[in-house]
């Protein structure tokens, strides 16, 4: 959830940025003289990139940008923040069938644990606010039915 304010956040200043210098060019694109460069001469040009780096640890991309001279801008905002314990036991029982995030919520806090709320019987699980016997059902099938996916995945 976090992660998407982060985003957003960094995204809206990226765009005006863009258009800041899209604008201009776009006006006078038509008059001016295209011209082209060899691969040799990019590694020469001055270049700029702007960049938004959210918990970043791969830095191939910036050390090749870097080599092929281009001056980095680059805008920090909030970096992720793992999400809380809370969270991701609503996030894994949100995984169930027919399950948001209310319905999470009260079966965590019905039943305690998500170990609890996996093993719980039909009649337990229909025990909490908002579920009844058909999702109550299909939690129980999803949760004890063999998994016996046809096709391979190679790799």
């Amino acid at each position: 959830m976090k992660i998407y304010r982060s985003i957003l956040r960094c995204s809206i200043p990226l765009i005006l940025v863009g258009l800041i210098f899209a604008i201009p060019s776009c006006k006078n694109g038509a008059k001016e003289k295209t011209t082209f460069c060899t691969q040799e001469d990019f590694k020469k040009l001055e270049k700029i990139d702007i960049h938004c780096h959210i918990s970043v640890e791969r830095h191939t991309f910036m050390d090749l940008a870097v080599a092929d001279n281009f001056r980095i801008l680059t805008i920090n905002t909030d970096a992720f923040e793992h999400p809380t314990i809370e969270e991701q036991q609503e996030f894994i029982v949100c995984s169930l069938p027919n399950i948001d995030r209310v319905r999470a919520r009260n079966l965590l806090e019905a039943l305690n644990t998500v170990e609890r709320v996996f093993s719980a019987t039909k009649e337990e699980l229909k025990s909490v606010n908002g579920i009844g016997e058909k999702i109550s059902e299909d939690i129980r099938r999803v949760l004890t039915n063999k998994y016996t996916r046809k096709d391979t995945i190679q790799g």
